[in-house]
C-alpha cells in the first residue's frame, strides 16, 4: 500500500507525513505489503531491522509492537510500547495499543490507568480500538456482578464506536444487557447526573466531573466529586453523583457507602428509596455472608456397575441429557440428589409445600480418560452446610470404600447472599404430577415466603434486623421500603410478580408516588424504578407507545401488565403497538401470577385481533399458544376439543405437528383423544408438483413420483 505524503503522519505527531517520517515511508510500505500478503514472520523481521535502524521513530516502534502482539509475544510488545511512551508520552497509537495489551493481561483494574490516559489522549484518533476495550471491560464487569459498571462501559463503547455496523453491534449488546431479566431491574438502566446549584467555582468543578464521567473517567470524576462532597457534606445530589461514579468505575463498596448517605440526605421519599435500593443491591453483591456451592471428587469403579447401583437409590434421580452434552468432557450421567424419595405417585393439590422433594445437589459422573490419566470419577456439588453434607453422606453410604476421595480442581464457588436463600429453592416433582398442581404448590410456597419467612429474615439493609422488627420505626422507613423494592427486584428476576402496593401497606409505608416525566424528556433517560412509577392514564398515545417499547425491554412485570392493559383498552393506541406481542406478553404475565384462565382470556383476545402473517400460520400459532396454557389444566373440558382440532385440521397438513401433539399430551399425562375416537391418525398433504405446501395451495396428493415436502410455521 502507498502512504499519502500529504496525509497525517502515522507516528502521531501533528505533521504531514512528507515533513515528518517520510524517510521510513518506503520501508513501511514494504512491511504493509508483507502483512497484507499474510507473511507475518517476514514482516516481523523487516520491522526488527527498521527498529534497530530507527530506535526513536514511534511509527516503526508501534508497528513492531503490533506485529509482536500478532505473533503472541506480549511481553516484548509491552516493553516496546513502554519505550515509545517514555520518549513520546502522548503517542496516541502506542497508548491505545498498550491499553488493549494491559487489559488483555491484567484486566480492568490493571489497565485502568493507561486506558483512562488513552481515553483522554486518543479517543478521537483510535475510537474503535478504545470501544473494543470498553466492551471487554463491560464483559468482565458483568461476570463480576458489577452491573452498573458493565452498562456504563457498554454506553461508553457506543459513544466511541465508529461506523454503522460497529454502532449497531454495540447497541444490540446494550439492548441485550438492559433486557437481561436475571439482573435486578434497578441496575439495568441509565442514572443521569443531577445538577448542582452552588458557587461559581463549585459549579465549574461539578461540570468538570460530568465531562470526565462522559469520557468514562469515573475514578477521576469521583475524585473531583469527593472534594465537593467534603465542601458540601449535606448535599444529596453531589453524594448521589459520587456514588454512581464509583458504581460505574466498578467500586461497589464505595458506591454503596455514598448512595446510602445520599438516601439519608434526599428530601423526596421515592428518590431516597431508589438510592437506598441500589445501595442495598450493591451490599448484597459485596457481602461476605454468602452461601457457596461446594464440590468434592471421588474416583470410582467402572461406571457400568456404579450407574446400576445409583439407579437403585430412591433419593437419586437420573437426569436425561442431550447427546451433545454427553460427548463433551466425557460426562456420562447426572443425578439429582433429593432430600427424600419422590415416590411413584404424582402429587395432588392436597399436598403441603413441605411435602415436595427438594434437590440438595448433583452427582456428575465422568468416564475414564486414558490420555489425561484420569480414572472413572464422580463430582459432587451442593450448597455448603446441611445440603452438601447430605449429598456427600448419601453417596459415600452407597459406594462405601469403592469411592476414593480425589483432589478436586474446583474449589467452593460463591452463589448468593445468605439472606436470599429464602427466595431460592429447587423442587423435583414425581413423574406425572399435573402442571396445575405444580404451579399451585409453587404459588403457595411464594405466599409462605412472603407472608412468613421473608418478614422474619434478618437483612443487611436493615442493619441485621428483620422487616417485622423495624415495622413502625420512623427512622427505618426508607430502608424498609428499599428492602421491599430489593425483594421485588429478586422476585421479578424469578418471574414472580410481587404486589408492591400490598407489601408497602402491610408494613405501614406510604403508597408509591407517581413520577412526573416531562413531555420533552426521553423515556430512555428515565431510570427503571422511575419508569415503573409513571402515571399511565394521563399519557398521550405516542408517549404510551414509547413506554411500551421501554417496558417490554426492562420487564418490570407489574408495571408492564398495567401499561399493556391500558394500551389495549385504548382503540387509538392499537395501530402503534405490536398487538400480537402485547397479548402474548399479558398472557405470560397472568400465567406467572398463576392465573391460567386470565392468560387464556388474553390468548383468545389476541387471536381475534391478530393480523400478522399468513392466515393458516397465524391461526396455528395462536392455537398452539392456547394449548401451552390449557395443557396445565388437564380437567379443562375445552382441552380435548382443542387437541382434536389441532390434530385433524392442522395435523392433516403438517404431519410433523402430530408427533409434537402426541409427545405434549403424553408428557402432561393426558390420554390423547386420537387413536380411539375415530380420528384420522396419519395423513400427508402436499402440492401436486412435489414442492412446498403453503396456505392456499391445493390439497390433492402429489402426482405419482412427486416428492413430498413439509411446510412448517415460520418458514
Amino acid at each position: 500500500m502507498a502512504f499519502d505524503p500529504y496525509g497525517p503522519c502515522p507516528c502521531g505527531l501533528d505533521k504531514k507525513l512528507k515533513f515528518c517520517c517520510n524517510d521510513v515511508a518506503g520501508d513501511m510500505e514494504k512491511v504493509a505489503r508483507l502483512q497484507d500478503g499474510g507473511q507475518t514472520q517476514r514482516a516481523l523481521e523487516e520491522l526488527d531491522l527498521l527498529a534497530e535502524k530507527h530506535p526513536a521513530n514511534p511509527w516503526v516502534q508501534t508497528a513492531l509492537a503490533a506485529q509482536l502482539l500478532d505473533v503472541g509475544d506480549a511481553q516484548r510488545a509491552r516493553d516496546t510500547l513502554h519505550g515509545v511512551l517514555k520518549k513520546s508520552p502522548d503517542q496516541p497509537y502506542a497508548l491505545a495499543l498498550l491499553a488493549a495489551l494491559v487489559f488483555a493481561i491484567e484486566g480492568y483494574e490493571g489497565a485502568k490507568p493507561v486506558f483512562h490516559r488513552a481515553m483522554q489522549k486518543c479517543s478521537s484518533s483510535y475510537p474503535n480500538m478504545l470501544a473494543r476495550i470498553a466492551l471487554g471491560i463491560a464483559e468482565e464487569a458483568f461476570g463480576n456482578q458489577k452491573y452498573l459498571c458493565s452498562r456504563e462501559h457498554l454506553a461508553l463503547a457506543l459513544r466511541l464506536a465508529q461506523g454503522e455496523e460497529g454502532q449497531r453491534e454495540v447497541f444490540m449488546q446494550l439492548l441485550e444487557f438492559e433486557g437481561n431479566g436475571e439482573v435486578p431491574y434497578p441496575l439495568r438502566s441509565v442514572h443521569a447526573f443531577v445538577d448542582l446549584e452552588g458557587t461559581e467555582e463549585q459549579n465549574e468543578q461539578h461540570t468538570l466531573a460530568a465531562k470526565l464521567s462522559y469520557l468514562g473517567l469515573w475514578a477521576e470524576a469521583a475524585g473531583v466529586l469527593q472534594k465537593l462532597a467534603d465542601e458540601l457534606p449535606e448535599h444529596p445530589g453531589v453524594r448521589r453523583n459520587l456514588g454512581f461514579c464509583h458504581a460505574w468505575d466498578g467500586n461497589l463498596t464505595a458506591a454503596a457507602e455514598h448512595l446510602h448517605r445520599a438516601a439519608e440526605l434526599a428530601e423526596d421519599f421515592e428518590t431516597a428509596v431508589e438510592l437506598e435500593t441500589i445501595a442495598q443491591l450493591h451490599d448484597l453483591d459485596t457481602t461476605e455472608d454468602r452461601v457457596r456451592v461446594m464440590t468434592a471428587e471421588y474416583a470410582v469403579p467402572p461406571l457400568s456397575g456404579v450407574l446400576s447401583e445409583l439407579d437403585d437409590v430412591d433419593r437419586l434421580v437420573r437426569v436425561e441429557l442431550p447427546p451433545e452434552q454427553l460427548e463433551e468432557g466425557l460426562l456420562s450421567a447426572v443425578y439429582y440428589v433429593l432430600d427424600r424419595s419422590p415416590g411413584d405417585e404424582p402429587m395432588s393439590s392436597e399436598a403441603d409445600v413441605d411435602d415436595v422433594p427438594e434437590v440438595l445437589g448433583q452427582l456428575l459422573l465422568f468416564d475414564a480418560h486414558a490420555e489425561a490419566e484420569l480414572p472413572p470419577r464422580v463430582t459432587l456439588t451442593g450448597r455448603e452446610g446441611d445440603s452438601f453434607d447430605a449429598v456427600q453422606s448419601l453417596f459415600v453410604e452407597t459406594l462405601g470404600d469403592r469411592a476414593e476421595p480425589r483432589e478436586s480442581e474446583h474449589g467452593p464457588t460463591e452463589t448468593l447472599p445468605t439472606e436470599l436463600q429464602v427466595l431460592s429453592w429447587r423442587w423435583f416433582f414425581p413423574p406425572k404430577t399435573p402442571v396445575a398442581v405444580q404451579r399451585e404448590l409453587e404459588q403457595r410456597k411464594w405466599r409462605e415466603v412472603l407472608d412468613e419467612t421473608w418478614p422474619a429474615t434478618p437483612l443487611g439493609g436493615l442493619d441485621g434486623k428483620s422487616p417485622a422488627e423495624v415495622k413502625g420505626d420512623e427512622a427505618s422507613r426508607v430502608k424498609l421500603a428499599a428492602a421491599i423494592q430489593t425483594l421485588d427486584a429478586h422476585c421479578n428476576a424469578n418471574q414472580y410478580e410481587l404486589d408492591l402496593a400490598e407489601m408497602r401497606s402491610r408494613f405501614g409505608l406510604p403508597e408509591v408516588a407517581s413520577f412526573e416525566v416531562a413531555d420533552d424528556q426521553p423515556i430512555n433517560a428515565v431510570s427503571s424504578m422511575q419508569l415503573a412509577r409513571i402515571a399511565i392514564g394521563g399519557q398521550s398515545d405516542a408517549r404510551l407507545a414509547e413506554l411500551v417499547n421501554r417496558a417490554l425491554l426492562i420487564r418490570q412485570n407489574a408495571f408492564l401488565r398495567r401499561l399493556l392493559t391500558e394500551v389495549l383498552d385504548r382503540p387509538s393506541c392499537r395501530e402503534t403497538v405490536d398487538l400480537d406481542r402485547c397479548h402474548q406478553t399479558l398472557a405470560d404475565l397472568e400465567r406467572n401470577r398463576f392465573d391460567v384462565p386470565a392468560a387464556l382470556a388474553w390468548i383468545k383476545a389476541g387471536a381475534e385481533v391478530s393480523t400478522g402473517g399468513e392466515e393458516f400460520e397465524r391461526k396455528l400459532s395462536w392455537k398452539l399458544r392456547e394449548l401451552r396454557y390449557r395443557i396445565e389444566l388437564p380437567e379443562d373440558p375445552e382441552l380435548p376439543p382443542l387437541l382434536e382440532h389441532l390434530w385433524n385440521y392442522f395435523g392433516s397438513k403438517l404431519p410433523q405437528l402430530r408427533e409434537h401433539l402426541d409427545e405434549t399430551a403424553r408428557a402432561a399425562g393426558i390420554d390423547p383423544p386420537w387413536g380411539s375416537g375415530g380420528l384420522i391418525t396419519s395423513a400427508t398433504t402436499t402440492t401436486g408438483e412435489g414442492g412446498l405446501w403453503t396456505p392456499g395451495s391445493p390439497e390433492e396428493p402429489p402426482a405419482e413420483g412427486g416428492e413430498s415436502k413439509l411446510w412448517v410455521p415460520g418458514q
